[in-house]
């Protein structure tokens, strides 16, 4: 639901008409105003939301531990605690697909077979929080094909299941539509999200020096 679609107009009409128009106590018509604010996180990516109340919920009582202490020293100590887990949380959010990407290269550069296992690992942990590392699966894919190609006199892989279990221990799936990887005779792809540019998110050449889209 993006601010400049339709359906967040009548989104905002409709919450702005039952704040103003139920005839409920203030503290009622809070809480529903909270209950919209979820319903508009959620309607993008629920799994995400867990992680707004988190930070929420933390800085409401780091708030609280304001309002209590005087002492200048506590409140310094205070303020950094919520300035150093809110920055944390952005930067791990921001780089970790790029700390992913580095480590599954460098594993891919060693063996394929143990980046795909990496990547599956990293996946379950992760995924709960919204992070498709579809970029790495990818980069782990092409190592994958290319070796292949370099074991049978140039020709490419027609399928992921030729692959497997010599140079990836199993296909690596989409995480956009959960299908496999798309291979082709001259890419690798991901479908991507929906409104992804031409529908795809990623694109590699399974040829060397060529371009990524």
């Amino acid at each position: 639901m993006l601010f400049s679609s339709i359906q967040f107009l009548v989104f905002l009409g409709v919450t702005f008409a039952l704040w103003w128009t139920v005839p409920a106590p203030y503290s009622v018509r809070k809480i529903g105003l909270l209950l919209a604010s979820a319903l508009f996180y959620c309607a993008w990516n629920w799994k995400p939301y867990f992680l707004i109340v988190y930070l929420v919920s933390f800085d409401y009582w780091i708030g609280r531990g304001l309002r209590h202490y005087s002492d200048p020293t506590k409140r310094k100590v205070l303020l950094w605690i919520s300035v150093a887990n809110n920055l944390g949380v952005l930067v791990f959010f921001k780089y970790i697909n790029l700390l992913i990407d580095t480590a599954a290269d460098l594993l891919a550069a060693l063996s394929p077979g143990a980046a795909g296992e990496f990547l599956s690992l990293i996946a379950k942990l992760v995924s709960p929080f919204g992070i498709t590392m579809s970029g790495s699966r990818l980069d782990v894919l092409l190592v994958a094909a290319r070796r292949y190609a370099a074991d049978h006199d140039g020709t490419l892989p027609g399928s992921q299941t030729e692959l497997v279990p010599d140079y990836v221990p199993a296909p690596l799936r989409d995480p956009y539509d959960g299908g496999l990887l798309r291979l082709d005779d001259e890419s690798i792809w991901s479908v991507g999200e929906p409104d992804a540019p031409e529908g795809v998110l990623l694109r590699l050449p399974l040829t060397p020096g060529a371009q990524r889209e």
